[in-house]
């Protein structure tokens, strides 16, 4: 949101212009995966604005492609995070057992009822990258008790033939946003800079 006007009758929002679409679209249109370097741009934005939110004490609990909207269809389109629904704001030193998320995307300790966190949503933006590289995500089933399963318990595969392309970085990455042990997975701040 850019800006609020009130006149006696009416409120008016200003909001960007978003001429794109989210990012599950964008990434159809584009064979579902991106070079890893469009991936790389595109993450580094997104854990700008969630190192921005938890500034400000927001957690978002749920990233996903579709929540994602792209500033318009291009290359260089930028990132823009939507869909605060599920979002909380939390106290320094706060944690949540509340069990928000998209099946997908969600992370092993809000599955189990664990308290997390900022962390699920690192957890999310590995899903993100996984996806944008691969066209899947990392532990999804078309039965949603699989996807539960796979998420708490299955180690992380690299086992189609895109990921012979990348850098060991790149798997380092999704690899360190993937842990399940929330405790040990990458923080916000070290995601950026990897």
């Amino acid at each position: 949101m850019i800006e609020i006007f009130e006149t006696p009758t009416h409120y008016y929002m200003a909001l960007d212009l978003i001429q794109g679409k989210d990012l599950f679209d964008y990434l159809a249109e584009r064979n579902y995966a991106l070079p890893e370097a469009r991936a790389c741009h595109i993450i580094f934005q997104l854990a700008n604005a969630l190192a921005y939110l938890k500034a400000f004490g927001v957690v978002h609990r749920d990233l996903k492609l579709e929540n994602i909207m792209m500033s318009d269809n291009t290359d260089h389109a930028i990132p823009k995070i939507i869909d605060f629904g599920l979002a909380r704001i939390l106290y320094p030193g706060e944690r949540t057992t509340e069990p928000y998320g998209t099946l997908g995307y969600v992370s092993p300790e809000i599955l189990r009822k664990d308290p997390y966190s900022y962390e699920c949503d690192v957890w999310s933006i590995g899903c993100i990258t996984y996806a944008l590289l691969s066209g899947a995500l990392p532990f999804d089933n078309q039965d949603p008790k699989k996807t539960i399963e796979f998420t708490k318990e299955h180690r992380l595969k690299f086992d189609m033939p895109c990921w012979k392309n990348l850098s060991v970085e790149c798997m380092d990455f999704i690899n360190s946003c993937l842990l399940k042990d929330h405790t040990r997975r990458i923080t916000l701040s070290q995601l950026l800079r990897h």
